[in-house]
């Protein structure tokens, strides 16, 4: 039997299911190409999915949107989703709970992180007063660019000049997030 799930991390099913809605709205005459490419089927959202379901899902979308996978483009895709998920319901939520403040969220982003992704270990450190890492222990999750995008979008949120800088090495992603 081939194992869909061989990195053993899962992901919310709204966070699966969000970039077939990205498609809908920006290119809806290519919906049925996307569907077809990933063999359309419905989420739900409080159940988790395979990583490599979501991510053949976002590199799909990005591959549709913007006709190929330049890592610019995982950066604004990056910083799509987190206005799209902050506009959810979820989001309004998360954002009452854990983004009153820039740096309580920052530092609050472990839990939420380990919330909707399982089988991995997440982080958040306080290097100094103006700096925070968010260590995920694995590079299984979306690329680089994704990340320092999604970031910087949580960052221009609150208005603050930063700085996200995302270093892959020996199996984890370091997020660094500086301000000034």
């Amino acid at each position: 039997m081939l194992n869909n799930n061989p990195s053993g991390i899962t992901i919310s099913g709204f966070l699966v299911s969000n970039d077939r809605d990205k498609v809908k709205k920006q290119v809806p005459d290519k919906l049925p190409q996307f569907d077809e490419k990933v063999s359309f089927k419905r989420y739900v959202a409080i159940n988790f999915y395979p990583i490599e379901e979501a991510i053949k899902e976002q590199q799909e979308a990005i591959k549709i949107i913007y006709g190929d996978l330049d890592p610019q483009h995982f950066y604004e895709f990056g910083k799509i989703d987190f206005n799209t998920i902050i506009e959810s319901q979820f989001g309004r939520i998360v954002k009452s709970l854990f983004f009153s403040d820039f740096k309580r969220g920052l530092l609050g982003a472990s839990k939420l992180l380990e919330s909707v992704i399982k089988g991995v270990k997440i982080q958040s450190i306080q290097k100094n007063d103006h700096e925070i890492v968010i260590q995920i222990d694995s590079d299984k999750l979306y690329c680089p660019e994704y990340w320092q995008g999604l970031l910087e979008a949580y960052m221009e949120s609150f208005s603050i000049k930063s700085k996200v800088k995302v270093t892959v090495s020996l199996d984890k992603l370091d997020i660094e997030v500086k301000w000034f």
